[in-house]
């Protein structure tokens, strides 16, 4: 029997010290996992190359791909499907495509790219690896009826008001070119690709020393949202005023609520709407990116279906961010450590391979030396656009 594992958002060789792959108690366990999957499947966001330089992503990000490699079994395939944040993984093959002389091919479901044609990072993952990696874009079939993709397209629909939903609006609007309702992936592609490239190439000119060191929007806004203090009354107050100004400038719908549970009704409308513009036609839609595993026991199933009767499932994260996520516990929706697995014949279903790790695991010995180790919190004014 053939057995395929996805995992996604593993945000590699970021700087907020929230990867939980670099602590060596949850990747050996990962690792037991990996030993008898015949394929893994890196569903984006695999590298955050949004807090440094490649460079230094790849630095730190690499020695865990080669570790997690030692673990596969031999002729075990991989593939990496890059999403926003490792959206960079794709920059030779975009160029090559911009400059040729003769039109590109559409961009299809399933455009399917060597490493090397991919780009210098593609390459050096494909190295780590010590194999063949397939780059897949927007995504892949597993198996008939069964698609995944990082969605990242989703954030074209979401409702709330993130740097990335604002990003794709304002281009839509400039552009007077929305995203069709018979739509193509060069559609999604047209509205998203300028706002990456223009924070990759942001990103790019910071030295070690300007790295971006900040708490993430979802982990700052859940604060905010929790606190009942006249702070944060303000700014939830302002926030609604934001909101509405935003609405009437053309830019929604968008809502000014925050709640963990306008957070999934946001991304489960979002990714029905992707699911029904490009028609994708699955039975089962694999996903990440919105960083929630589902759906969970405990979940309303009709929420994670789509208009047309496609059954959704997340894949979760493998990030740690403390003050989001240590007050919901393991029990939590968001605890990270999750994975998809698509075996032959059989629903995908939904792993949670670190659900009995205590906190402390997560993170001990992640950071060699301390001295060095980036801190979990940072000004609020520092603050940018590389946070989504």
């Amino acid at each position: 029997m053939s057995t395929t594992l996805l995992i996604s958002d593993l945000h590699l060789g970021g700087r907020l010290n929230t990867d939980v792959l670099r602590a060596p108690a949850p990747r050996a366990r990962l690792k037991e996992r990996l030993a008898d999957v015949d394929r893994l499947v890196l569903l984006g966001d695999m590298i955050e190359f949004r807090h440094s330089p490649q460079r230094e992503a790849l630095r730190d990000g690499l020695p865990v791909l080669e570790d997690l490699a030692g673990a596969l079994r031999k002729g075990a395939e991989v593939v990496v499907v890059p999403g926003n944040h490792d959206w960079a993984l794709l920059a030779k093959w975009n160029a090559d495509r911009a400059a040729s002389d003769e039109p590109a091919p559409p961009m299809t479901l399933t455009e399917s790219v060597r490493a090397i044609d991919a780009s210098d990072a593609a390459a050096a993952v494909e190295h780590a690896f010590g194999r063949s990696v397939e780059i897949c874009y927007p995504g892949l079939w597993i198996e008939d009826g069964v698609y995944a993709m990082h969605g990242h397209y989703l954030d074209v629909h979401a409702l709330l008001p993130t740097v990335e939903r604002l990003g794709a609006g304002a281009l839509q609007r400039l552009s007077g070119e929305m995203v069709p309702l018979a739509a193509k992936p060069a559609d999604y592609e047209r509205v998203l690709a300028p706002w990456y490239a223009f924070i990759g190439a942001s990103v790019e000119r910071l030295s070690a020393n300007a790295s971006t060191r900040r708490a993430s929007t979802s982990s700052r806004y859940y604060e905010r949202i929790k606190s009942r203090s006249p702070r944060a009354q303000a700014w939830a107050l302002g926030l609604r005023a934001g909101v509405a100004a935003l609405n009437a400038t053309g830019l929604g719908p968008l809502s000014a609520e925050l709640s963990g549970h306008a957070m999934i009704a946001s991304a489960m409308h979002a990714i029905d709407e992707v699911d029904a513009r490009l028609s994708i036609g699955a039975d089962h839609l694999i996903f990440g990116h919105c960083h929630r595993p589902g759906p969970l026991p405990t979940d309303d199933a009709s929420a994670w279906l789509t208009r047309v009767g496609t059954k959704l499932i997340n894949t979760g994260n493998w990030v740690y961010e403390p003050r989001f996520q240590a007050s919901l516990g393991s029990d939590g929706a968001y605890w990270p450590g999750t994975a998809v697995v698509v075996e032959p014949g059989e629903a995908p279903r939904l792993e949670r391979i670190l659900a009995d790790f205590p906190e402390a695991s997560l993170i001990d010995g992640r950071w060699e030396d301390e001295a060095v180790r980036p801190e979990l919190e940072a000004p609020a004014d520092e603050a940018s656009a590389a946070d989504e």
